[in-house]
């Protein structure tokens, strides 16, 4: 008789073991799900504040419903989705032109006009270095392809700008007998080339924010997923293949290399302000 009590004592062992498992696991599906239904919750509440309920109209708003989206938080080492509401504001697209941001294009001239019209003359523009060094080097002989690539990667990667135009402006110089065009095509825009570089970035930072890369990406795959267009019936239309393209790309994004470093860049656009803002008050009391 105790033989057989110990032998079924035993015999019990894992099955509790599994049991207690069973309820670890039971007890962490309910935290995750009643966190992330608190935090939905929040969510729901944060924008029926500005926006007000669903369907609803009257004053006291500040924005309009924008659909939902879904949000990542950390959870036991890994990320779970969060579902929230999307809000817009009355005033426009939401990006007060009042901040100072950086911008990085691919040097047309039109979106660099666009940019210093809607948010200021003082706005720092990056001009996409990848892009510059492709246009350059593909006009050049092919003797002159290696050496004019290393020139140009050397001043981009110094830490002093003004130094770093000098060698771009020797580099025009010596090809100004050889492929006079590319020279020009040098100097063209040489301020926003080395916009990060004045704003004294770490090199992580600056290559990453160097260049359009960042976005390349995305743009393949709109120009994928809108291949499968034969017809386009109107702009609405494009918008929204463009739209569930770039939905798509979402996907496959990955943070930002060197975003340790993004609080320097953000301390360098708000110095970069002041100072213009300082020139400006001063310009005005010399004109008063």
């Amino acid at each position: 008789m105790t033989g057989t009590t110990t032998t079924s004592s035993l015999a019990l062992v894992p099955s509790l073991a599994t049991a207690w498992q069973d309820v670890d696991s039971s007890f962490e599906r309910f935290c995750l799900t009643a966190g992330i239904g608190a935090i939905e919750q929040m969510l729901h509440e944060d924008a029926q504040q500005l926006a007000g309920a669903p369907h609803s109209r009257g004053g006291g708003r500040v924005g309009q419903r924008w659909g939902k989206t879904k949000g990542k938080i950390g959870f036991h080492g890994g990320k779970v989705a969060v579902h929230r509401p999307r809000v817009r504001r009355y005033d426009g697209r939401g990006l007060d032109p009042k901040v100072c941001r950086l911008f990085i294009i691919d040097g047309a001239k039109a979106l660099s006009k666009a940019i210093r019209r809607t948010f200021g003359a003082h706005t720092p523009i990056q001009r996409c270095q990848i892009h510059k060094a492709r246009n350059v080097v593909e006009r050049l002989p092919k003797p002159l392809h290696a050496s004019v690539r290393r020139a140009l990667r050397q001043a981009w990667e110094l830490d002093d700008a003004d130094k770093a135009e000098r060698l771009l402006r020797n580099l025009a110089r010596r090809l100004d007998q050889e492929a006079p065009g590319v020279a020009a095509s040098i100097l063209e825009g040489l301020d926003e080339m080395l916009t990060v570089n004045r704003l004294g970035l770490p090199t992580p930072l600056r290559r990453s924010l160097a260049c359009t890369n960042s976005i390349e990406n995305m743009m393949g795959t709109v120009r994928r997923v809108c291949r499968n267009v034969k017809r386009w019936r109107n702009a609405a239309m494009a918008l929204r293949w463009t739209a569930a393209g770039m939905l798509e790309a979402a996907k496959g994004f990955r943070r930002l290399k060197a975003y340790k470093h993004l609080h320097v860049l953000r301390a360098a656009l708000a110095a970069h302000q002041s100072k213009y803002l300082t020139q400006r008050l001063e310009h005005n009391a010399d004109a008063a």
